[in-house]
């Protein structure tokens, strides 16, 4: 589903400093159009698909999985054009992979790239997947005027390769797919505006194999990412984000605020519903507004004890000595305004967006999800960025949303024991 809710950094200001393995302290979402959390800078190791494994020799290392992998397409004629083996940003449940500066990366059409995750993600199951592309509109030849259907349109698919039986994977979407391997049509679009696409809940919706021989699974492991320019004009690549579910919980500390809103089962989703959205002509009664006026609107009087308003955002006080295994939102941007908007569904799109991170008693805040476009409706999720990271003393969950008004309809942290 199209959303309004990603800007690029603009490319007259000198790119943040490569974050380290160590976490260190960012400025505040949106101090800078550069700003970004705090990442684990490393791809740690090759991915461990031993059979794939091929020997090296003094002039050439051994080549990874994702290597080979692109290798396997191209033998069958695809044109895998890189192999990009390091994300940009990476956290305990995400990779993140931007590419091509503020104007996107070009994909021709049938070009490809592969993407290699990182060993430490592919044990875990796949949550989620973020897409932010679009068509240049100088380049768009299908459609004489912005009313008009595109003739020749770009589309891109991002398709996850199964560790466990090495299938190409698409998100079984529930209003159908815009072209081959689950594609996604890309607006026509200024570099600074281009179009967020939400995959979300593979765990809960399935993906089903892109050749179309076998049947919808839920769980998946993945070691790589194809993304595809599979239309007729260019399309231009902005980020791919993969998430990842992280440890089961032992407990969850976690707050209500559209009534009716339910998570689920914390690996299925099983019993998940929300409590606002288009089931409600696009509004979000009772949701605790962030990023507007910072009263919080009617979910202000649902906070429970340690959970405080913050300058548009909101601020969680953590339990020292604890675990965090990740945190899910169920949250929207739509406009209440109970008007149709251009994709047929209920309020004018929006365009907030969320960053969320841990903020510690010395000030500094390790981000894990920065400037996140936020859905119509729907649940986002995150984790910190290093794994098994025990919360210390006066430390606290930040949510911040930006641009626009965000309706969090619910928010949920699991939380275990260290070890």
């Amino acid at each position: 589903m199209p959303v309004n809710g990603y800007r690029p950094a603009d490319p007259r200001i000198p790119p943040a400093s490569q974050p380290t393995q160590t976490p260190v302290a960012h400025p505040s979402p949106g101090t800078s159009p550069n700003s970004a959390p705090a990442a684990i800078d490393a791809f740690q190791g090759a991915p461990s698909s031993a059979p794939l494994a091929i020997a090296g020799t003094a002039d050439a290392p051994p080549a990874s999985t994702a290597d080979l992998i692109a290798q396997g397409l191209r033998a069958r004629g695809e044109n895998v054009v890189e192999v990009i083996a390091k994300p940009s940003q990476l956290t305990s449940t995400s990779a993140t992979f931007e590419m091509g500066g503020y104007d996107g990366r070009r994909l021709a059409p049938d070009e490809e790239l592969v993407l290699a995750l990182p060993a430490h993600l592919q044990n875990r199951l796949v949550r989620s997947v973020i897409l932010i592309h679009r068509q240049e509109p100088s380049l768009d030849t299908g459609r004489p005027s912005p009313e008009a259907r595109d003739a020749n349109p770009g589309s891109t698919s991002v398709n996850l390769h199964s560790k466990d039986d090495g299938t190409w994977r698409e998100w079984n979407c529930p209003w159908g797919a815009s072209g081959k391997w689950g594609a996604k049509f890309a607006e026509p679009r200024d570099s600074s505006d281009p179009e967020f696409e939400n995959m979300y809940d593979w765990n809960v919706l399935g993906h089903i194999p892109v050749d179309g021989n076998g049947s919808a699974s839920k769980k998946l492991h993945s070691d790589a990412v194809r993304v595809a320019s599979v239309g007729t004009d260019p399309v231009f690549v902005h980020k791919v984000i993969v998430n990842f579910l992280g440890d089961t919980p032992t407990e969850t500390k976690a707050a209500t605020f559209c009534e009716g809103t339910v998570f689920g089962d914390w690996e299925t989703g099983a019993g998940q519903k929300l409590g606002g959205g288009q089931d409600f002509q696009g509004t979000f009664p009772g949701a605790l507004e962030l990023g507007s006026s910072g009263s919080g609107g009617a979910g202000a009087d649902k906070l429970p004890p340690g959970w405080k308003l913050t300058e548009g955002g909101l601020e969680v006080d953590l339990e020292p000595g604890k675990v965090v295994t990740g945190v899910d939102i169920a949250v929207g941007d739509s406009h209440p305004d109970k008007q149709r908007n251009k994709d047929g569904g209920w309020g004018t799109s929006g365009w907030s967006k969320l960053s969320m991170g841990i903020k510690h008693a010395d000030g500094s805040t390790e981000w894990f999800m920065d400037r996140q476009g936020v859905p119509p409706q729907g649940v986002l999720c995150g984790g910190p960025v290093v794994d098994n990271q025990k919360t210390l003393p006066g430390d606290k969950l930040v949510v911040k949303a930006q641009a626009d008004t965000a309706y969090v309809m619910g928010l949920r942290i699991g939380l275990k024991e260290p070890g």
